[in-house]
């Protein structure tokens, strides 16, 4: 008789995305441990120290983008394309993720009432 593997708790993040923030995490609609909401416009590698502020800023400069819910961006519906912001030096996201157009500009991006860690402006 096999033993029974043991449930996780939570999703874990995959290795290739901790250079994403818990808020951009949310936006792409993917699970992610609620230890993170403390810190949410930093990427989780270096929240967790597998990543240093230059590794995961790199990274977020090769890639430059991902795909996020529309709803969030008054969209409802569709996905979007949106910018991975450059870091602080502490390693916070300079501004929210902006929505990009078909040349991968940013455009006028417009934010619903629950876009998840809104910052104030």
């Amino acid at each position: 008789m096999s033993e029974a593997v043991p449930e996780l708790p939570e999703i874990t993040v995959l290795v290739e995305m901790e250079y994403l923030t818990y808020q951009e995490h949310v936006l792409a609609g993917r699970p992610i441990c609620d230890m993170y909401k403390r810190i949410p416009h930093k990427p989780v590698g270096v929240i967790d120290g597998r990543l240093k502020v230059e590794e995961a800023a790199q990274l977020r400069h090769e890639k430059g983008r991902m795909a996020a819910q529309g709803r969030y961006f008054g969209m409802p519906g569709t996905s979007v394309q949106v910018s991975l912001e450059a870091l602080t030096i502490e390693g916070e996201t300079k501004r929210d993720p902006r929505v990009l157009n078909e040349r991968m500009e940013p455009m006028n991006t417009n934010y619903s009432e629950d876009f998840p860690y809104r910052r104030k402006i």
